[in-house]
């Protein structure tokens, strides 16, 4: 039960990825914050992979790099539930 569980879990913040990959658009000639929104899209990225590889620190790390850039640079909104539902899903998984 608990491998479903965590199966779920990582699966909503891969669908958070989904919905938030091209939701931070910075407008054009602003190359530090269209660098900004592409490294956090990045570390999102790493962040699943993370979670795919069950290193749940490693995860969460990245998802806190991912969320802190977007609040530096954008508006923070971003972001947030997706380093919410890593958070979540490293807890399931270090629970297990």
């Amino acid at each position: 039960m608990p491998d479903a569980v965590l199966a779920r879990a990582i699966e909503r913040a891969r669908a958070r990825f989904e919905k938030c990959k091209d939701a931070w658009k910075p407008s054009a000639g602003d190359e530090e914050v269209i660098d900004a929104a592409e490294e956090s899209c990045q570390h999102a990225r790493d962040a699943l992979v993370h979670l795919q590889g069950r290193r749940w620190d490693e995860a969460d790390a990245a998802a806190n790099l991912c969320l802190e850039l977007e609040e530096e640079f954008g508006s923070g909104r971003v972001w947030r539930d997706f380093a919410l539902l890593i958070e979540e899903a490293a807890a399931v998984g270090r629970a297990a």
